[in-house]
């Protein structure tokens, strides 16, 4: 499984790294809300591949071991409610072929 747009995507405006759940995990942990939405994924065996357009903040996202989130912080994250998730955008992986 591959996570493309962990954050929310461009076409979401990242809207990912502004739901409370995540905010609150990034702040306990001490690492941003893209680093704790790519370690969720990537504590799940899910293979990112985090984009940005900034040097400073693709150094950031590929700074996501080394550190693991508690069951509990997985479980928030987990949580965000459908209408605050990442869409599926065309193709939609249902209909496939």
């Amino acid at each position: 499984l591959i996570a493309y747009g962990s954050t929310g995507g461009s076409l979401m405006g990242g809207a990912m790294l502004r739901v409370p759940a995540v905010t609150r995990v990034a702040a306990e942990v001490g690492r941003s809300p893209a680093q704790v939405l790519l370690r969720w994924a990537v504590q799940q065996g899910v293979i990112v591949i985090p984009s940005s357009s900034s040097e400073a903040h693709m150094a950031e996202n590929l700074d996501v071991t080394g550190w693991r989130l508690s069951a509990a912080q997985m479980r928030a994250v987990g949580a965000v409610a459908k209408r605050d998730r990442m869409r599926v955008y065309l193709p939609d992986p249902e209909e496939a072929p």
